[in-house]
């Protein structure tokens, strides 16, 4: 694309009088304007991409870039997302992410869309009633490989499913790279711990984050022995500040949100 040629300078310009025609709804969410007869418009959900810290998302980048990841799986999607899905089409990787809000995968297809980046990454998959986690039946079926890097998050409940099922239980055993968002909460905390003596023995780098109007929250970086010296090194050279975050800092069981 020439960026001098009048045409692109349109067609920017037609982009940004949509984002800038976007107003924010009372519940946090976005408005999007009626389009033109015969067209359709995605909603967007209402929940909103709730940042973390800045320093987490150098040090994600950082991560994809210094262990080069092959097969990526994401459980719950988010502004961590596009960041994979970017790694992936440059790179030319693998990632399937699952979120079990179809408006939120559309949203999040639309957005990749926008930044000229894959659109088949990100699925709509069920939780499953029995044990308030992903469909991992389906899961199976859209990962084209056995993933070296997990991304959980999703659902916030107490995700029991996460360790009690065989699949997922597999998948965490063999990746190099596991990543634990939520570990404030107590059951997740102590998914956390099981999952760094299950497989390859890890080690937990935490870091700590806050959200605007919300607790604190932590999430924890799980690798293999051999790869948890990169990991250092790139926490120390970052000026990443990492946490010790013990079991007694979590917030109880019976208060983590559905």
């Amino acid at each position: 694309m020439n960026p001098f040629n009048p045409r692109s300078w349109l067609g920017w310009a037609r982009e940004l009088g949509q984002f800038a025609a976007l107003r924010r709804s009372a519940r946090g969410g976005f408005i999007v304007p009626p389009g033109p007869p015969g067209t359709a418009q995605i909603p967007l959900p209402s929940r909103v991409w709730t940042s973390k810290s800045h320093p987490w998302w150098v040090l994600l980048a950082a991560m994809l870039h210094q262990l080069r990841p092959e097969c990526m799986l994401e459980l719950g999607s988010g502004r961590s997302t596009i960041y994979l899905s970017e790694y992936a089409t440059k790179c030319d990787k693998i990632l399937v992410a699952a979120d079990e809000n179809p408006a939120w995968v559309a949203a999040g297809n639309m957005i990749a869309n926008l930044g000229g980046l894959r659109t088949d990454c990100i699925h709509h998959v069920a939780i499953r009633e029995r044990d308030g986690y992903y469909d991992m039946d389906r899961v199976r079926g859209l990962l084209p490989c056995s993933p070296d890097f997990l991304y959980i998050d999703g659902p916030l409940g107490t995700r029991d499913g996460l360790l009690s099922d065989p699949y997922m239980r597999e998948l965490c055993a063999g990746a190099r790279i596991v990543i634990l968002d939520d570990i404030q909460w107590e059951p997740i905390h102590r998914q956390m711990q099981a999952l760094t003596e299950l497989g390859m023995h890890r080690t937990s780098t935490i870091i700590e984050y806050d959200i605007p109007e919300d607790t604190l929250r932590a999430l924890a970086v799980m690798v293999s022995e051999e790869l948890q010296p990169h990991i250092d090194a790139l926490v120390q050279c970052l000026g990443i500040e990492t946490s010790e975050f013990p079991v007694s800092r979590c917030i109880p069981r019976g208060r983590v949100p559905t």
